[in-house]
């Protein structure tokens, strides 16, 4: 996972939006790791199947 991280980190340097990489997946489950800076947001979206958001550092704010 630290190397995934750091290919986040590393992207982020140049980014203006958030970057994403598959972490884990198997049938109908997925593990996504994203990455944003500050000021940085995820566009408006639906899943189709449930979701839970983590967050590892820093914190979140919902509309």
């Amino acid at each position: 996972m630290n190397v995934i991280i750091h290919e986040i980190n590393e992207k982020l340097k140049t980014s203006d939006h958030p970057v994403a990489r598959i972490f884990y997946k198997s049938g109908d489950s997925k593990i996504l790791l994203i990455g944003f800076l500050k000021g940085m947001t995820l566009a408006q979206h639906k899943t189709h199947v449930p979701a839970m958001l983590v967050v590892l550092s820093g914190g979140k704010i919902y509309p």
